[in-house]
């Protein structure tokens, strides 16, 4: 995970259940990810060459406001942000949509803005994979972590307009393959009252889902990260759409993932701009 320590410098911290530990000599996925794929190592070898004795408080780094997305690219621009809806059955299809740049990627923990002009949303509960390009064009999975996905709630009228919301992903970064249980509940916390149901996220084929993601030439650019959430089409699964709700806390917790992503709705006081003719 990526954080920013007490004197705002950002930091990682690595390990498994309730123990992690910082990780000396490098502060961002994005460094150790160039690091393992020029020494053709797993992700998981090289942080551990770097990992220290500082034991790391992740409940602490909540509270605080400390946690970072789990990957950034430091351009933000160069972090492409985007989203499938995977369709459980085989006969159909999977819609994909562009969510905008790293400018619109938030951590675990903040509230997600939506543009004034636009404050009705839906929060989807969905599943990131995350990738930086190699020099030779390959995308390499770093892993795979929790997200809330924004969508408008007119998304039909609007079209891809409705997908350009804010994603929050984290607040670990799980390596690996994805694991087989992928179950857990979905919480909508409110001042005295919580509701609370279980979620299934049953992703079907999604290498396949993820290799046509790549198809685009524009998505295999040497150096860039690619945060894209896979969220379900299926009639079984309960991981329904949130509607936005004031002053609510929205909690996704799948135990294979450890730490839950919590964020709140808010709304941004921006305004369109004006135009300038040079």
């Amino acid at each position: 995970m990526q954080y920013r320590d007490r004197d705002g410098r950002r930091a990682l911290a690595a390990g498994t259940g309730a123990d992690h530990r910082r990780l000396n000599d490098v502060e961002t996925v994005y460094e150790l990810a160039l690091e393992a794929i020029e020494r053709q190592e797993p992700l998981e070898t090289v942080a551990a060459g770097y990992l220290g004795d500082e034991a790391i408080d992740l409940g602490l780094l909540e509270r605080e406001g400390r946690l970072l997305a789990p990957t950034e690219h430091p351009v933000p621009t160069r972090c492409w942000v985007t989203s499938s809806e995977v369709a459980a059955e085989e006969r159909e299809s999977s819609s994909w949509f562009f969510r905008g740049n790293g400018a619109g990627l938030f951590a675990a923990g903040q509230t997600l803005r939506l543009p004034s002009f636009a404050p009705q949303a839906r929060l989807t509960p969905a599943l990131a994979a995350i990738f930086v390009i190699a020099d030779d064009g390959v995308p390499c999975q770093l892993g795979w972590a929790l997200a809330h996905v924004v969508i408008d709630a007119d998304a039909a009228a609007l079209g891809g307009h409705a997908y350009l919301r804010p994603t929050a992903v984290g607040p670990q970064l799980r390596l690996g393959v994805l694991p087989d249980d992928l179950t857990g509940v979905v919480r909508t916390i409110e001042p005295g009252r919580a509701q609370e149901r279980a979620c299934r996220l049953a992703l079907n084929r999604v290498g396949d889902r993820l290799a046509a993601h790549f198809r685009h030439e524009l998505h295999r650019r040497p150096g860039d990260v690619h945060v894209h959430c896979l969220t379900v089409v299926s009639p079984a699964t309960t991981a329904e759409e949130i509607a936005h709700q004031s002053d609510a806390v929205y909690e996704l917790a799948l135990p294979a993932f450890g730490a839950p992503l919590r964020n709140r709705l808010g709304v941004a006081a921006d305004g369109a701009p004006a135009l300038r003719m040079l």
